[in-house]
């Protein structure tokens, strides 16, 4: 990593530090979630298995979350992630997150630092950010070598729009995003996803999407490149109520 990004992380982990200090710790299990995936395109066509979860140590100041993808199709590790979310209200965040994915096969890793805000709205949901990465040919498997020769920064972004219906226990959501927690997409990956979730109970929420990635919109030859269908399910905690 160069010498500006290495400065920018860390005047944003001293400043979580130090606000963070100031705090009182209150541990809770926020939730939980797991996905089956299946990738279709050109190079590969494997199922995987995401899981991820999320607790919190301070309602404001430290929300982390982690998650795994694997791949059940080859077998083994593909990605991860670590992440740090900043509430600064119900409904705004800040999120910085770091990303791992690796190709054993080719002895090739790629790491990102993801920096976005993100806004939650009753219907409209939108983040916008910056992403730093670079790919690791050395030592594919280290989450934190960022190798200059071969780094970059993207500006990342997603919105989508949800409708409600039959008693608010169904929402199908569009729109469009060039990253998720687990992936980031290329600037020539564009196209939308269809997501319907189902309000099982209270705590539990049934998932199903579809995402398309289109290539090549710049020279008019527009191609879909990838498939992505999933089904998950996804557990979240109740909040523990604030003390008087």
């Amino acid at each position: 990593m160069d010498k500006m990004a290495r400065l920018i992380l860390g005047l944003g982990l001293s400043l979580l530090f130090s606000l963070s200090g100031q705090a009182e710790f209150n541990y809770q299990f926020q939730g939980m979630e797991y996905n089956f995936l299946y990738r279709n395109s050109y190079v590969l066509n494997n199922a995987y298995i995401t899981t991820e979860s999320d607790f919190s140590l301070h309602p404001v100041w430290l929300n982390l979350g982690a998650g795994l993808e694997l791949d059940s199709t080859e077998g083994g590790l593909r990605r991860y992630f670590i992440e740090e979310r900043l509430k600064i209200s119900e409904r705004n965040s800040i999120v910085v997150r770091l990303n791992h994915l690796e190709y054993p096969t080719w002895e090739v890793g790629v790491n990102f630092v993801n920096l976005y805000f993100q806004r939650t709205l009753n219907r409209l949901n939108w983040a916008l950010g910056l992403s730093y990465s670079a790919v690791n040919l050395t030592d594919y498997s280290n989450p934190i070598r960022f190798e200059p020769y071969l780094d970059q920064y993207r500006l990342i972004y997603s919105v989508s729009y949800g409708f409600s219906f039959y008693q608010d226990k169904l929402e199908f959501r569009i729109g469009g995003e060039n990253f998720t927690r687990f992936e980031n997409y290329g600037y020539d990956h564009l196209g939308p996803f269809f997501e319907l979730d189902w309000q099982a109970t209270k705590q539990a929420r049934v998932k199903a999407k579809i995402d398309l990635r289109v290539v090549g919109i710049g020279t008019g030859l527009p191609t879909l490149e990838r498939e992505t269908v999933m089904l998950g399910l996804e557990w979240r905690n109740p909040a523990k109520p604030e003390a008087k």
